[in-house]
């Protein structure tokens, strides 16, 4: 390696290394929320569960590359089961504001703390979906 590929290597913006997320208080799970439009309930479920084989990760994963996401902890509600899931976590005003939020969208997709097994991560928007952010709810 020459002088000039180290010094280039030195000077190359990297991306920022995620931080591990601090605890949730006890008694409390923390949530991400994520909204986007897939149009069916296969397409979403395809997007956040399935992979090519057992040595590719999902779309999902792939979409978040500050991120590995275990599937197992991601859960996904289509279409007229969005509102009930919304329900069993939130305040119904919390609930209204998310519902404005989501307009257009029909599929909540939510991410579990335990999805990202004590690694660091980062979230943001995918090409397929909106982040709407991390929610502490009751564990």
């Amino acid at each position: 390696m020459t002088v000039w590929s180290r010094l280039a290597a030195l000077l190359t913006p990297r991306p920022p290394i995620p931080d591990i997320a601090t605890p949730p208080p006890p008694g409390k799970a923390r949530l991400h929320l994520f909204h986007g439009k897939f149009r069916s309930e296969a397409n979403a479920r395809a997007y956040c569960h399935a992979s090519a084989d057992e040595m590719h990760p999902v779309q999902l994963t792939i979409d978040l590359p500050g991120a590995f996401v275990d599937p197992a902890h991601v859960t996904v509600a289509f279409g007229a089961a969005v509102r009930p899931m919304l329900d069993g976590w939130f305040d119904p005003g919390l609930v209204e504001d998310m519902m404005l939020h989501m307009h257009g969208a029909d599929t909540l997709v939510v991410v579990a703390e335990d999805a990202f097994a004590g690694l660091p991560y980062t979230l943001n928007n995918t090409p397929r979906l909106t982040y709407i952010g991390p929610y502490l709810v009751p564990a």
